[in-house]
C-alpha cells in the first residue's frame, strides 16, 4: 500500500486520497509518519479498520483495490470503478480475469502504469463511466435474475 500512496501523491492533480489500512497498524502508522506533509495539505487520510465502507466507497470516483469477493461485489453494486494493483493466486485471479474481460476493472503492473492510468482517467471521465456502465449492466442483469429465482422458487411451493 506504501507504494501505491508513493505513486499516488506524485500526480499532479488535485487528488483527494483516502487509505484504508484495516487492521495493520504498521501500514497505517507508516503512512502517518512518512506522508504527513499531505495529510496537513488534506490530500491524504489514513484510516485503520472501519466499518463503513460503503461510505466511502460513495465519496469515491474509483477505487484502488484487491478484488476480494466483498469488495468487488460492492463495487459492482455501487457501479464504482476498480483498479487493481495485485492480486493473490485463485479466486482473487478470477475475479480479476472476469473484471478486466468485461472492462469493469482495469489491472496495472507497475507503479508507473497506476499513474498514468489514473492520470487518464483524471483527464478522460469517458473512460470512469464507461466501467460504470459495463457494472450497472451486470448489476442489473443479477438483480433481474435474482427476481426471476425468487419467483419460480415462489410457484414451485
Amino acid at each position: 500500500m506504501e507504494e501505491i500512496v508513493e505513486t499516488l501523491v506524485t500526480i499532479d492533480y488535485n487528488l483527494k486520497i483516502r487509505a484504508i489500512c484495516g487492521n495493520n497498524k504498521e501500514i497505517q502508522n507508516n503512512l502517518n509518519s512518512t506522508y504527513k506533509y499531505f495529510i496537513d495539505k488534506g490530500v491524504l487520510e489514513v484510516y485503520g479498520f472501519v466499518h463503513n465502507v460503503d461510505e466511502f466507497m460513495d465519496m469515491s470516483h474509483c477505487i484502488i483495490t484487491k478484488p476480494g469477493g466483498l469488495t468487488t461485489t460492492e463495487a459492482i453494486c455501487k457501479r464504482i470503478p476498480m483498479v487493481i494493483p495485485y492480486y493473490l493466486p485463485g479466486q482473487e485471479k478470477e475475479n480479476t480475469d472476469y473484471l478486466t474481460f468485461n472492462d469493469m476493472a482495469i489491472l496495472v503492473r507497475s507503479n508507473e502504469h497506476l499513474k498514468k492510468i489514473i492520470e487518464k482517467l483524471i483527464t478522460h471521465p469517458r473512460a470512469l463511466k464507461y466501467i460504470s456502465e459495463n457494472m450497472d449492466d451486470l448489476a442489473q442483469t443479477y438483480s433481474i435474475d435474482k427476481v426471476v429465482d425468487l419467483g419460480i422458487k415462489f410457484m414451485e411451493e
